[in-house]
């Protein structure tokens, strides 16, 4: 369920103007493992904030209701671009996610970051953070 989450919200995401192909599940990389500089979208895997239990002894069921929140980092090459991709990404909330066995969930928006520099990195990159969420129901 959570893989077929992750890439309902992948698609959802891509959707938005100038973000087809800019959504990774972890920072940028090239093959000599430096961080490339780009603008780009990294979508973490949703986690499950709450899922029912009968009994602690028994592992959690995904089966009931479920409340799942994702966390989303915004990287850009200067603030301004940071910027303008933050709205384009956050055009997701309200929409519905749907996978296969689930009704439709509205996403709901969690935090939001201020956009900051990563000052590790020489030039600098800058990102924002933010999050969504949605309840999960059978």
């Amino acid at each position: 369920m959570i893989d077929e989450y992750y890439a309902a919200l992948k698609v959802q995401i891509e959707a938005g103007q100038g973000l087809a192909g800019r959504v990774y599940d972890t920072v940028r990389l090239d093959a000599n493992g430096t961080l490339i500089r780009d603008n780009y979208v990294v979508l973490y895997s949703p986690v499950p904030l709450a899922v029912p239990q009968d009994r602690a002894t028994l592992p959690p069921s995904f089966a009931g209701v479920v409340e799942f929140e994702s966390d989303i980092r915004v990287v850009g090459t200067t603030a301004a671009t940071v910027r303008q991709m933050m709205p384009r990404v956050l055009a997701v909330v309200g929409q519905g996610i749907t996978i296969a066995g689930r009704q439709a969930a509205r996403l709901r928006l969690g935090d939001v970051g201020k956009v900051r520099p990563d000052e590790s990195v020489k030039p600098f990159l800058y990102y924002a953070d933010m999050s969504v969420e949605w309840t999960s129901r059978p």
